[in-house]
């Protein structure tokens, strides 16, 4: 080996090790700025109703609910048909993205997994794609529980204002998806993107925006190439998010407060979406300011009770990815340092 091939070789691990600082420093700077501005004896105390069985049922839920979520983005990544890739591939570079989007805005983190596809052949555009797909399926399943909920809680002021912004939300990313999904329809959005990239870019660079949009349009259209294989992508993130808004009932019931199904299943996809939209450093869906909020304004529990159960929630839905990352980078589980000394193979868009 060249000495310059043997310069090269540590790259692949140099990249895993900072993302993995990234995160771990990012968890915790959020882990301090919470532990300033919490009643800490309220939590402590709260913390001390929980025993060891109580914290292992936690995230085991908060684990099926990864768990789900990685295997959909498997079965996405599967029909960009992977070169040199097994499952676990997929949930390494789920629990990557994971991990890093919980401590960026508007959980732009996410989209570190269009990078880590290209080692298994898979263009740039279409991993923004699948990270797209992944979007949309959360939102509509995300905007779905708030109206449905939002209905049955109808009377309480709270749910009110926020029924008929999931409704609209909704109704928009339906007409969204369905307008992407036919390429007749799409065909002028298409042409009015690319020619507004090419004005913030400079012309010359149109082409090349073009050819990025095709390869992200290109992998919509693999994920949802039909009724069925859509209806079947939601039904498991349906079934992925039910599990992961369980979890904040489970915490409230072990913790002894006053717990409604109904209300958790309201207030949790808010308090994701806030995390969604959010500018701030911080996801709001690992603070869960939104859901402290509405857990007290919707059930009888004060601030302190909510605040305890909201923590104690994210906690079990942001560490678990998190270590199991760090677990596979440090300890090179099977696959993660596949091709570090290798050329990644040639890119389809």
């Amino acid at each position: 080996m060249s000495a310059d091939a043997a310069r090269a070789t540590p790259a692949p691990a140099r990249s895993r090790t900072l993302r993995l600082l990234v995160g771990a420093l990012g968890y915790a700077a959020i882990a301090a700025l919470a532990w300033r501005n919490l009643d800490r004896d309220r939590v402590i105390e709260g913390l001390s109703r929980l025993r060891p069985v109580h914290l292992l049922l936690i995230v085991a839920v908060s684990l099926a609910h990864i768990a789900a979520r990685a295997l959909r983005y498997h079965a996405l990544l599967m029909r960009e048909r992977p070169r040199d890739y097994r499952w676990v591939d997929g949930a390494r570079i789920f629990l990557a993205g994971l991990s890093v989007a919980a401590v960026t805005p508007a959980r732009a983190g996410d989209l570190i997994k269009a990078e880590l596809v290209r080692r298994h052949g898979v263009s740039g555009s279409a991993g923004v794609g699948l990270v797209l797909v992944e979007r949309a399926l959360d939102l509509l399943v995300i905007a779905a529980s708030i109206a449905v909920t939002g209905a049955l809680l109808s009377g309480r002021a709270a749910a009110d204002a926020w029924r008929g912004a999931s409704l609209a939300l909704l109704a928009g990313l339906a007409a969204g998806v369905a307008v992407i999904s036919v390429r007749r329809a799409r065909t002028p959005l298409l042409a009015a993107l690319s020619h507004l990239a090419g004005r913030v870019m400079g012309s010359g660079k149109k082409g090349r925006a073009l050819e990025l949009l095709e390869g992200l349009f290109a992998a919509w259209d693999r994920s949802f190439g039909s009724p069925a294989r859509l209806a079947g992508y939601a039904l498991l993130s349906a079934v992925a998010w039910a599990i992961e808004f369980s979890k904040l009932y489970l915490v409230m019931v072990l913790l002894g407060f006053e717990a409604e199904l109904g209300v958790v299943f309201f207030v949790y996809p808010i308090s994701i979406i806030a995390g969604i939209l959010t500018l701030l450093p911080i996801s709001e869906g690992v603070m869960g300011l939104t859901g402290v909020a509405l857990l007290t304004s919707l059930t009888a529990i004060d601030a302190g009770a909510a605040t305890v159960a909201v923590v104690v929630d994210r906690a079990a839905s942001v560490l678990p990815p998190l270590c199991l990352w760090g677990a596979w980078s440090l300890f090179g589980a099977p696959g993660a340092q596949r091709g570090a000394d290798e050329p990644a193979p040639v890119e389809r868009g």
